[in-house]
């Protein structure tokens, strides 16, 4: 029997240990960077209590952010296909991929007046592993500013090439964030950053 990764929601002995005192050969940790691309947000969470959480920001040239343009508007129809649920700028909640959680599954509300550890709470009470925040919102500002974020995605207008400027540039990523992917969507660049 081949297992990657072992299920810390485990009772007793788990069940590594009984296949093996059945006599079942059991090998364990078996490709199990590739399943972590799978099962990491899941792990993240369980280990955090509270759901992974991912800011998609659009911003200008100097870092401000602003009003989310066609390619940060694509990007966040890709990406919510991989959380749990979507929150968009004006407070409002949505499954990430719609019918996902089945018939029964109700889409949790965050009142205005919830601090960020109350909207965290009613996020994992609805079950959500995985969040996107898309803009940025009063609840994501709260949740950046208190080291919450888990994943940040920035769409900034791409430079030109050859451009010279006369000011240094503002820093890219706040404080504690490593930059994990570049890319350039249309006319845009795409910046990831996990936080350290």
């Amino acid at each position: 029997m081949l297992i990657a990764v072992i299920d810390p929601t485990s009772r007793g002995e788990g069940g590594a240990a009984r296949l093996r005192h059945s006599g079942i050969d059991v090998h364990t940790h078996v490709l199990e960077k590739e399943a972590l691309v799978v099962l990491g947000p899941w792990l993240a969470a369980l280990s955090r209590r509270r759901p992974v959480l991912h800011l998609l920001i659009q911003t200008d040239a100097a870092g401000n952010a602003t009003a989310l343009s066609a390619e940060a508007l694509t990007e966040i129809e890709i990406e919510r296909q991989g959380h749990d649920l979507l929150i968009s700028v004006d407070g409002s909640v949505e499954e990430g991929r719609t019918g996902s959680h089945g018939r029964g599954f109700s889409v949790p509300t965050v009142a205005k007046s919830h601090e960020p550890e109350g909207a965290l709470a009613v996020f994992a009470e609805a079950g959500a592993r995985t969040v996107l925040l898309a803009g940025l919102s009063n609840l994501g500002k709260q949740l950046l500013s208190t080291s919450l974020i888990d994943r940040l995605t920035l769409l900034m207008p791409a430079p030109e090439p050859s451009q010279s400027t006369t000011t240094p540039p503002a820093p890219l990523l706040p404080d504690g964030y490593v930059l994990s992917r570049i890319a350039r969507t249309g006319s845009q660049l795409l910046v990831r950053a996990e936080r350290c």
